[in-house]
């Protein structure tokens, strides 16, 4: 696959926007937030750094956790924004939201070369993951760029304003992060080594579903988990309480044949009545669910099944977690 580069693009002075992943996990400590696992944080240093050392204006956008369309005071981006500005070694400015006037202003009236970060992309609603993104949003964030430059590899499925609507008012880009990713993954799909194991979690199946329909076709093994395979299950008939599910794909679940000796789905949970961290958990077979109970992860007879199937891979890429 062939993807188009800005390497050779004159970004001096120019407001690039770059889509990043950024959702790291963070901690409490000392009454302040701070980032605990910088690991994505610094996979986007290079391409930063090259965007900067060209005299571009760096304009960083993600998202932090799910707030659901509202400002949410603990999934702000400023630890992010500190943290990035000490594996920079320069400062990044956060922004108060992630469009409008203010914004612009503060974008157009910072120095190039320099580095931003806007506000959590998911503070409004029309970021929200859905069949039809909304192309308003969109439109006012592509106003704070010139150029849009995607380095999001681990988001790229989801059909969202930030990452499949930008493209459609500015000049867009793959970063080197996202050109990295497919190449290895195009490498692995054409000439794995056998037995070859995929592993898919998460909670949607909607964003997952071709992909799913897809590897059953390449792979020696897929191993499901996660609250997408409630939605298996649900579409199969089988109790799963008040577990997070997808109800409309819920008809295009039962297209997946539960008899292929490829596909392996969870055959015993955790369950609790809530979420809460004090509730009590039990395990239990698949189907012997309580009305009243959430399923929270894959049970131990699974994680024995899956790592049976593991122990003799000899390639496996893997996405999300198998728990909820």
């Amino acid at each position: 696959m062939r993807l188009r580069t800005a390497d050779d693009i004159d970004v001096r002075g120019k407001r690039v926007i770059l889509r990043a992943t950024l959702d790291v996990h963070y901690i409490e400590q000392d009454g302040k937030r701070v980032v605990k696992d910088d690991a994505r944080l610094q996979e986007i240093v290079p391409s930063v750094r090259s965007l900067v050392s060209r005299g571009a204006k760096v304009i960083l956008l993600s998202w932090l956790q799910r707030p659901e369309g509202m400002p949410v005071e603990t999934m702000n981006m400023q630890p992010v924004a500190e943290r990035l500005s000490q594996l920079l070694g320069q400062n990044v400015l956060m922004l108060p939201d992630c469009f409008g006037m203010e914004v612009r202003k503060m974008i157009d009236e910072a120095p190039a070369p320099s580095v931003m970060l806007l506000e959590n992309v998911r503070f409004h609603l029309g970021e929200k993951d859905t069949k039809v993104f909304d192309i308003e949003y969109a439109r006012e964030l592509a106003k704070n760029g010139d150029i849009f430059i995607n380095d999001a590899f681990g988001q790229s499925h989801r059909n969202v304003a930030s990452i499949t609507g930008i493209p459609r008012f500015l000049p867009s880009y793959a970063g080197s992060l996202l050109i990295k990713e497919v190449k290895a993954l195009e490498s692995v799909l054409t000439k794995p080594a056998r037995p070859f194991v995929a592993v898919i979690g998460g909670a949607k199946i909607s964003t997952r579903i071709g992909v799913i329909q897809s590897l059953l076709q390449k792979v020696d093994s897929l191993l499901l988990g996660g609250a997408l395979a409630n939605t298996i299950l649900r579409a199969q008939g089988v109790q799963i309480g008040t577990s997070l599910v997808e109800e409309g794909m819920v008809e295009v679940a039962k297209s997946l044949k539960l008899t292929d000796n490829r596909l392996h789905i969870p055959i015993d949970v955790v369950t609790a009545k809530d979420l809460s961290p004090a509730a009590a958990t039990r395990t239990s077979a698949v189907g012997k669910v309580f009305e009243d109970e959430k399923i929270l992860d894959i049970g131990p007879d699974t994680i024995k099944l899956f790592e049976k199937v593991l122990a003799t891979a000899q390639t496996v890429i893997w996405n999300q977690t198998p728990g909820a």
